[in-house]
């Protein structure tokens, strides 16, 4: 069964396409065959993975043709790493009237061949019509949280739309987990703000914290994920620790 993730949040700068593109490498890492879907039109997953930003997105075709969707996939530097790639024109080319394509569109994930066993959705900063599509599409969203003085007023957008989107056509969307971001243990903000996201989200925050790491950054300037760029780091050893949270998700999902 393939497991569909959207990195959400509205606020920009928290870390969402870092988020989606290493998790995306290290499920690939774990074994797992895995699509990156970048659905930003900044398009930096796509060049964070090392492939050409294309004029036109494929992701049109693949909504008003879902059963396209294997010739649509683009391989990448990395065995079973697939990508939908974005384009700066992808929200011109996306309006309501593909979202007629998102029931079509989730059933040839799971029927896709290669089998994919995750779907990571890079979404764009803003709650946009490309947002609410990746959410309509996902099983379940990643939230990052910017350890910062603002960071909750980025969950108090977010997370009603996911409400609504709930009380909708996609029922069973689920938070699957808060995740601190850019987080300095050596400065008190960052403690507080985890503590005040764990206290209004428990059971709902990610034990990983992700840290601040010039790796990262170089990582994407370079068209790789981190765990192809250093290894050693600490932004590596993090995104590995969130993979992993991920599998062991997966595997409660397994024995429900």
């Amino acid at each position: 069964m393939t497991r569909t993730i959207a990195v959400a949040n509205q606020k920009g700068g928290v870390g969402k396409t870092t988020t989606a593109v290493n998790l995306a490498a290290f499920l690939q890492r774990a074994g797992r065959t895995v699509l990156l879907m970048d659905l930003d039109p900044q398009a930096n997953a796509t060049s964070g993975v090392g492939s050409q930003v294309p004029s036109i997105s494929p992701i049109q075709t693949a909504l008003e043709k879902p059963r396209q969707l294997p010739s649509l996939l683009e391989p990448t530097y990395a065995r079973n790493l697939y990508l939908l790639p974005g384009s700066a024109m992808l929200g011109q080319q996306i309006n309501e009237g593909h979202y007629q394509g998102i029931r079509d569109l989730r059933a040839q994930f799971t029927e896709a061949n290669p089998p994919l066993d995750y779907v990571i959705i890079d979404c764009p900063p803003a709650m946009s019509t490309l947002s609410l599509l990746a959410l309509q599409l996902a099983d379940s969203v990643v939230i990052p949280v910017q350890s910062e003085y603002y960071a909750m007023e980025g969950l108090s957008q977010i997370v009603p739309l996911i409400e609504g989107i709930q009380r909708g056509d996609q029922e069973k969307l689920e938070i699957e987990g808060l995740l601190v971001t850019m987080y300095c243990e050596e400065l008190d903000l960052s403690q507080e703000v985890y503590a005040e996201v764990c206290k209004f989200f428990p059971n709902k925050v990610f034990q990983t914290v992700i840290p601040r790491d010039v790796a990262l950054a170089e990582a994407s300037s370079h068209g790789r994920p981190i765990v192809d760029y250093d290894l050693r780091s600490r932004g590596s050893w993090a995104y590995l620790n969130l993979a992993k949270e991920i599998l062991s998700n997966e595997r409660l999902e397994e024995t429900r």
